[in-house]
């Protein structure tokens, strides 16, 4: 609050705060609720006359900060849901021993002198460079197996080559969302519709144990992605997907933009500014929906 104060910006003009999934930045933002509902009974408790004023649980939505979580980071965490357990750890280990072999004096130079691309090695808090990793041993595969039959640090068997082509088949629809989402061009209703394609996506993938690792990881992590009615709203304002809202949402959504214009009418009235957001007084003629 402090912060806000000194740049001279009004809490209330700060409508969505986009964070990671960690518990201490989802906590710090409903902390940053609370100081400002308490401040709002302090001025309510100090206003005379003021009979309107009066905090409402539905004027939440547009009177405080929402966290919004941070859709790459989401998809990261569905990753790491599935590539951290031990039995993947395990193979994903078993490629990295060859790529660092491969990344030698020796091998780094008969892979250039034979005009094959150099071998890749991840780094293990970046999950899209293990992609890259693995993908780059698949394409080295008619190499590496020849020279599995010189040297056995280099020799992979059957299944590591089947579990390679399952898992990057896995990966590629995470890491092309992930690449969507670092666009400058987004709005919020795109995170919708990138979701919904990686969804659909992960769902046609050839059945084995890593595509239903995926999709339990990916259900599990995109609910709280999606909720909320700020999110609803921005689907009902996109014409690309409105369709995909129910009757109920399309209500909620409606509410949702008429208290968030009633807020920002506030927000343009000087004599409002310190006043409760949602109580300022609208005429039937402004307001958006009829």
């Amino acid at each position: 609050m402090d912060v806000f104060q000194d740049f001279g910006i009004n809490l209330h003009q700060i409508l969505t705060i986009t964070t990671d999934n960690a518990a201490n930045m989802i906590k710090s933002v409903a902390d940053l609720n609370q100081e400002l509902n308490e401040e709002q009974a302090v001025e309510s408790d100090e206003e005379q006359n003021v009979d309107h004023l009066e905090l409402m649980p539905s004027d939440l939505v547009s009177s405080g900060v929402q966290s919004i979580r941070c859709g790459a980071h989401t998809i990261q965490l569905c990753v790491n849901d599935v590539i951290k357990t031990e039995s993947i750890k395990q193979n994903i280990d078993t490629c990295r021993s060859v790529s660092k072999k491969l990344r030698t004096t020796y091998y780094r130079s008969m892979l250039k002198n034979g005009g094959h691309k150099a071998a890749f090695i991840d780094c293990i808090t970046r999950w899209n460079s293990t992609y890259k990793m693995i993908e780059r041993l698949l394409l080295l595969k008619s190499i590496i197996t020849s020279l599995g039959n010189i040297n056995a640090e280099l020799y992979l068997t059957e299944n590591s080559w089947t579990f390679m082509t399952e898992l990057v088949s896995a990966l590629k629809p995470f890491y092309t969302a992930t690449l969507k989402l670092q666009s400058g061009k987004l709005c919020f209703s795109d995170l919708f519709i990138i979701l919904m394609d990686l969804d659909f996506e992960v769902q046609n993938l050839p059945e084995n144990e890593l595509k239903v690792m995926f999709l339990q990881a990916l259900n599990k992590r995109k609910t709280a992605l999606l909720e909320g009615d700020l999110f609803t709203a921005a689907i009902y304002l996109d014409p690309r997907i409105r369709i995909s809202l129910s009757a109920s949402q399309i209500v909620t959504a409606k509410k949702c933009i008429e208290s968030l214009y009633k807020r920002i009418q506030c927000l343009k009235d000087r004599t409002y500014e310190h006043k409760f957001i949602d109580t300022c007084p609208c005429d039937d003629n402004d307001k958006p929906f009829p």
